[in-house]
């Protein structure tokens, strides 16, 4: 999975076939067209579902317009460049349960912007809530510019100019080679810990914390936090070698990202039964009595440790 991204100029760096003319940065996030490939010259379509996906390869999701402000933005921004005035995608679908409306991001922003009851052409206002209609566009056309209206996932117009994508870009904190006490605020940050024996609290937003080497305290707080490690001595096994995080909730959408440790990139989870033993076989990683452990040379003990306070279990799918 590896980090956010860290600034917009990353963002920029790491996707260099994004069209600059419609890629754009706001408050926290990034924005940028999804669009459907163009074959002999013509403009594929593209659906919700496709839109979607590919902002999620870029690291978001189709955007989640939090207020009218953020509406009047996308709607001055993008619709001079969209490709029909039907407009485009947004994040907002009722795929789950008919009339729940959500956001692809999962975020809770309750703002809503529906063409009204009597606007021309849409006598009964939306959403109509019609057969397969689980997903949104916001039109630029003037009649209703900047309204949103369901629609089913291959409308053609809408699934001709394609969606807007909004990938959120962390505030990066650092600490130094002493010990130090890192604070994130109500935003994506990136708490990056070095060498000491540090405290990362990521408080609100969805944060990344990497204590670095030494025995560090971590607490990502309110929302969807990723707890990274890039080397076995990051959390090395040992009551004063290995890390301790605080608040881990698997089911509220916390991982662990040991993909950045080599040794670690693939390997067998063991649901909490005990290491193998066997050298030669795909490391192990296993969970019990609070403590998320790690084999790699096959020794049948552990080489890296993370305490998980308060947590009685962890399944695989939390660990990336």
């Amino acid at each position: 999975m590896g980090f956010r991204l860290a600034s917009y100029r990353e963002f920029l760096t790491a996707n260099p076939g994004l069209d600059r003319s419609a890629t754009f940065k706001r408050g926290a996030s990034a924005y940028t067209l999804v669009r459907g490939a163009v074959v002999n010259g013509t403009q594929q379509r593209l659906s919700w579902e496709g839109a979607e996906r590919q902002a999620r390869r870029l690291g978001g999701n189709l955007i989640t317009i939090n207020d009218a402000a953020e509406n009047r933005w996308a709607t001055r921004t993008y619709a001079p460049i969209a490709f029909d005035p039907c407009g485009l995608w947004i994040g907002l679908n009722d795929i789950r349960r008919e009339g729940t409306w959500e956001w692809s991001s999962g975020e809770n922003a309750t703002y809503r912007n529906w063409v009204p009851r009597g606007t021309p052409g849409y006598p009964s206002g939306e959403p109509s809530n019609g057969p397969g209609e689980d997903f949104v566009h916001i039109y630029f056309n003037p009649a209703a510019k900047g309204r949103w209206k369901d629609t089913d996932i291959g409308y053609r117009d809408v699934a001709l100019g394609g969606g807007i994508a909004e990938i959120p870009i962390a505030r990066v904190i650092r600490g130094g080679d002493r010990s130090d006490r890192l604070l994130g605020g109500g935003g994506a940050d990136r708490l990056l810990g070095g060498k000491g024996n540090d405290v990362l609290r990521g408080r609100g937003g969805n944060d990344d914390l990497l204590g670095g080497a030494g025995a560090d305290v971590l607490t990502g707080g309110i929302g969807r936090d990723v707890f990274l490690y890039t080397a076995l001595k990051d959390s090395a096994a040992g009551r004063r070698t290995r890390d301790r995080i605080t608040d881990f909730d698997g089911k509220a959408g916390d991982r662990i990202d040991l993909s950045e440790i080599p040794e670690l990139r693939t390997f067998t989870y063991l649901k909490g039964k005990s290491f193998s033993g066997k050298a030669g076989k795909a490391p192990e990683v296993r969970f019990e009595g609070g403590l998320l452990e790690a084999d790699v040379t096959g020794n049948g003990k552990a080489d890296f440790a993370i305490t998980l306070a308060g947590v009685t279990q962890v399944n695989a799918g939390w660990i990336l």
